[in-house]
């Protein structure tokens, strides 16, 4: 966190920790989706340094590796489509390299919806790189237009949320780039989306892992809908008991 907190002050170039890799078997913490508020504040940033990528996240579903390694020619503009078919990865010293998807589902095409249409159609205009998402220009690694680096990339997301207070009381981002993808599942959810539909949109190997999503988003809905049942059947008894 404090070598994070200094690469995003240009107080260090990069994060000595990168590459420490935590032991295996560790138990994960649950990954909730981004609440409405956070959702609201990424739709209405885009024009914010590296606004874009999380707000591309959102609208697409697709994973931080596979975003980083987009290229203009990727974007079907005619079709409107996203065609997802590598990612990159890290290696030592953080330098990104291509790896093709592990699965079938993982090459996969991507809807582009209106909004996000709009702003890749005006990106597309100006565009400076084939790279939808740069590395920029840097002392330490030369003229960018690359492949971003993890270093790059996690100064530039850490930049992000601190421009719009997406940070805890003890420093730590509020969001990932996993929370935007979490997301999007939510709203594919939301918005009656099927399930093999929205596991085509995610790419995920098995309809299971999306299943088993959109069934703890139906047992979270459900116990809102109690919530509300319960406030609105409490107001209806009291009302009931003063007029008797």
């Amino acid at each position: 966190m404090i070598f994070d907190y200094a690469v995003a002050h240009r107080a260090i170039y990069y994060n000595p920790a990168i590459g420490v890799k935590l032991p295996k078997g560790l138990v994960r913490g649950k990954r909730d989706a981004p609440d409405d508020m956070i959702m609201d504040t990424v739709l209405s940033n885009i024009g914010q340094p590296f606004g874009f990528f999380p707000f591309l996240l959102l609208c697409t579903g697709l994973r931080k590796s596979e975003a980083l390694a987009l290229q203009w020619s990727d974007i079907d503009l005619s079709a409107k489509v996203i065609r997802v078919t590598k990612s990159i990865d890290y290696f030592v010293g953080s330098k990104p390299k291509y790896k093709t998807p592990k699965t079938e589902m993982g090459r996969r095409e991507v809807p582009i919806i209106d909004i996000l249409f709009t702003e890749l159609k005006k990106r597309y205009d100006t565009r400076c790189s084939d790279y939808l998402f740069p590395a920029a220009d840097s002392n330490r690694a030369g003229k960018g237009g690359g492949l971003m680096t993890e270093r790059g990339y996690e100064g530039e997301w850490r930049r992000y949320c601190l421009a719009l207070g997406l940070i805890d009381s003890d420093g730590n981002m509020v969001i990932t780039a996993h929370h935007m993808r979490h997301g999007t599942a939510t709203l594919l959810f939301e918005y009656g989306v099927d399930v093999l539909t929205a596991q085509r949109i995610l790419g995920h190997s098995k309809p299971e892992t999306t299943q088993a999503i959109y069934t703890a988003l139906r047992e979270k809905q459900a116990k809102k809908s109690i919530s509300k049942m319960n406030v609105g059947m409490s107001r209806r008894m009291s009302k009931v008991s003063k007029e008797a």
